[in-house]
């Protein structure tokens, strides 16, 4: 009895036995667990309560209750979808996305959201798509955005003063009204002064909206949202009511853009084209074609596909093509969908342009203008800026080829006339001395004369015009000794050009003209003409042997400065410095190369050559001081004493 008593003992009882008890129990039971293996994982994982897990970002006040019920609230249909996994009972994201693909809005929902949705969660935005660049506004637009802003107190072009922090904000230079720089500050001062007692929410939120692929911008009081491209105002304090606001936004504009893409648009009610389409139509030079930019449909014929997520009315595309050098391609995506291919559909696209010589992932080589056009570089192979200068360059060489067959005609005709009536050689070296012509007929074909016939016109032409200068020289000496004729009888008798009348006329004194009207030589090109700035007739009265034996002609030039060549580009800016201190610069007086760009920039038509940019203007500044024709010293040129 004695034995059996003390076997019972040692029997395991059925409370848990203590961990400091030193004897194991002699016939353990298989079911029962080791209580000294403690730190293995227990199997019971499903029986925990759903309250020790916490997936939801913290700061998150979201009421236990709704939480635990494992569904949340879709704002477009209403209904209750389940993130809990079947098997493991954790959290998942597979329900809810094919609720997403299946649901359908009945109508504008009104009921407000109370929880995050799983789509806003990290896991939903790893791999989120570029974002696609704004259009370009205009100045009228920009101003109205910093007019409505009502923490702006006042703008100015190129500055902002702000109403928060009372300082001056500096805006872009090279932009009136940019409202870039302010964004950025706007976006840190008003962050600066939020009084908030969740910071944790203020964190959430914030990386919530940056991860959002539908939120372009955003700071504490507003979120510009991508799809709709307006301002949404966001109470800044009330974080969760924040991110309810723009996701029930964010519901609504998906629908519509669904809405809008299963619907054929109307084609009355397309919006007008865009900047970037009218200058690729411009070059057809017929107002029907640039009006059926109005009529046509908003989906591209060989594009790809739009993803109904960036479906925009805004990005209509032209089924026109134009007769001259492809002007409207089919084979570029637009713009806010070119960013969603890859690198290497990009480079394709590229290089299957006929235009494109060469092609690197952030410059393209222009086969026209025979300049390198410099890309996004924030991204490889981005197409938008090239179409940009693909339609201003082609609009350019257009123009171009409508002056040189009017030119050419022009020539043919004289030629006509000379034949019938043929004048003296003078005149018919001058008539056909000009180089441009000489490059146009070479260009179109017309100039039936051979090579030999050419090379002694312009042996000819060279004797002429160092006659000319000899006979200048002289005149202006006559002028110095005689002291008697007086700058505005030269101007008389100088070229009606604009450039010549520069060179030759000055009412400051004779000395100041007999500066002005030097020539160069290193003005003259390798076959010893004159450029097309510096050419001119002096009908100067001094009596000399080519004035007696020809009569008195129209004044070079005839034509208009070549601004789409660089070297006409770099001549023009020598006869400009030339003219402005001729005219208005003194020998005393500095030109600043920003003075210098603006009227050279000034003195062209609006949108019809390439902008003078100060790179190009400092390079043809320190040629002009190799030749010894300027002093140029950190920003200022200068006459040479």
């Amino acid at each position: 009895m004695a034995e059996e008593d003390s076997v019972k003992n040692l029997s395991p009882s059925p409370s848990p036995p203590s961990r400091k008890s030193p004897t194991p129990p002699v016939t353990p039971e298989p079911s029962t667990p080791n209580p000294l293996k403690r730190k293995e994982p227990s199997d019971d994982r499903d029986e925990k309560p759903l309250a020790t897990t916490n997936p939801l970002p913290a700061g998150a006040n979201i009421q236990k209750g709704e939480y635990e019920t494992g569904r949340v609230i879709c704002e477009v249909c209403g209904g209750g979808v389940s993130f809990r996994d079947e098997d493991t009972g954790g959290f998942t994201l597979k329900h809810w996305d094919a609720h997403r693909v299946t649901c359908v809005s009945p109508g504008p929902s009104h009921s407000d959201p109370v929880i995050y949705t799983p789509e806003s969660t990290a896991e939903a935005l790893a791999h989120p798509p570029a974002k696609r660049r704004r259009a370009k506004r205009t100045e009228e637009e920009r101003i109205d955005y910093l007019r409505a802003d009502p923490y702006v107190a006042r703008f100015e072009a190129y500055r902002v003063l702000c109403a928060s922090c009372d300082k001056w904000i500096r805006l872009r230079p090279n932009s009136t009204y940019c409202s870039i720089p302010w964004d950025a500050h706007r976006k840190s001062c008003l962050s600066k002064k939020i009084n908030s007692k969740n910071v944790y929410a203020l964190e959430e939120r914030n990386n919530l909206f940056a991860k959002d692929t539908d939120v372009r911008k955003f700071d504490a009081e507003r979120v510009l949202c991508n799809i709709c491209d307006k301002w949404l105002v966001l109470p800044p304090d009330d974080h969760l009511q924040a991110v309810q606001k723009w996701i029930q936004h964010r519901g609504s504009c998906q629908s519509a853009a669904r809405a809008m893409l299963h619907s054929p648009a109307d084609a009355s009610q397309a919006p007008p084209p865009t900047e970037q389409q009218l200058a690729l139509t411009s070059a057809s030079g017929s107002s029907t074609n640039r009006g059926s930019l109005s009529s046509t449909s908003p989906s591209s014929p060989k594009g790809p596909p739009p993803s109904p997520h960036y479906m925009h009315p805004r990005y209509p595309h032209s089924e026109s093509v134009s007769s001259f050098h492809d002007l409207n391609p089919s084979n570029y995506a637009p713009a806010h969908e070119s960013r969603r291919r890859n690198a290497e559909q990009r480079a394709a696209t590229l290089r299957a342009d006929s235009l494109i010589r060469k092609v690197e992932p952030n410059r393209v080589f222009c086969s026209l203008c025979q300049k390198w056009v410099q890309l996004r570089q924030d991204s490889s192979y981005c197409a938008y800026p090239w179409l940009q200068h693909r339609g201003k360059c082609l609009a350019r060489h257009m123009h171009s080829s409508q002056r040189r067959a009017q030119k050419t005609a022009e020539i043919a005709e004289m030629r006509s006339k000379n034949l019938k009536h043929p004048p003296p050689e003078r005149d018919e070296l001058m008539s056909d001395g000009d180089r441009g012509s000489e490059e146009l007929e070479s260009e179109e074909g017309i100039d039936s004369q051979g090579e030999d016939e050419r090379v002694r016109r312009q042996e000819l032409q060279r004797r002429i015009l160092e006659q000319r200068h000899r006979e200048q020289r002289m005149a202006k000496s006559k002028v110095s000794r005689s002291g008697g004729m007086s700058s505005t009888t030269l101007s008389r008798h100088s070229s009606n050009g604009a450039i010549a009348r520069g060179y030759r006329g000055d009412a400051r004194g004779p000395s100041h003209s007999s500066r002005s009207a030097r020539t160069w030589e290193g003005d003259m090109d390798a076959d010893g003409d004159m450029d097309a700035e510096g050419e001119y007739v002096d009908d100067d009265p001094t009596p000399s042997r080519s004035s007696v034996r020809a009569p008195v002609r129209r004044p070079w030039p005839i034509g208009l400065a070549d601004l789409d060549s660089p070297s006409g580009r770099k001549h023009f800016i020598f006869a400009s410095v030339d003219y402005l201190f001729a005219t208005t610069y003194e020998s005393t007086d500095d030109m600043s190369i920003s003075a210098l760009l603006t009227y050279l920039n000034a003195a062209m038509p609006q949108d019809k050559h390439e902008d003078f940019d100060t790179s190009e203007v400092v390079k043809a500044a320190a040629a002009m001081q190799e030749k010894g024709r300027i002093l140029f010293e950190g920003d200022m040129l200068r006459l040479v004493d």
